[in-house]
């Protein structure tokens, strides 16, 4: 009697120990906000090149896919979201049908002169130095 009434208890233990790490495995993840902004907003003026105002509601329109401009033929890129939450967009230049350069526009949120809510596009600072790209 004894010897059933061990393995009935091992049988037991082990059907109980089973389910209870089942279900410790069955919880779902905790919930988390944040506190704090990963980016702190800034209503500041960037300290980038400003597109001429005249340009800007052309980059806002995303059916528009080239910019007029004097010297360069200028073919723009569909309108993205960058990491920071801005709205870009990729802007080639061309002189001649030859490719000069490549640059990225931004549209950011700023404070006027009046100390009133405005955005406006902003080219972005290179960040390749050479026009030169390397294909392996």
């Amino acid at each position: 009697m004894n010897k059933n009434f061990t393995r009935l208890f091992i049988k037991k233990t082990a059907i109980i120990c089973a389910l209870l790490s089942l279900t410790a495995c069955a919880s779902g993840p905790r919930s988390v906000s944040a506190s704090l902004p990963l980016v702190t907003s800034s209503m500041e003026k960037p300290d980038k090149k400003m597109v001429p105002e005249q340009y800007w509601p052309i980059l806002a329109d995303a059916h528009q896919s080239r910019l007029p401009h004097k010297q360069y033929q200028i073919t723009l890129g569909a309108i993205y979201p960058s990491a920071l939450g801005l709205t870009c967009r990729e802007l080639v230049f061309h002189d001649n049908h030859q490719l000069i350069n490549k640059r990225i526009a931004c549209e950011n949120h700023f404070l006027n002169k009046n100390n009133k809510a405005d955005k406006g596009w902003f080219l972005e600072k290179e960040i390749i130095e050479s026009s030169h790209y390397v294909e392996m």
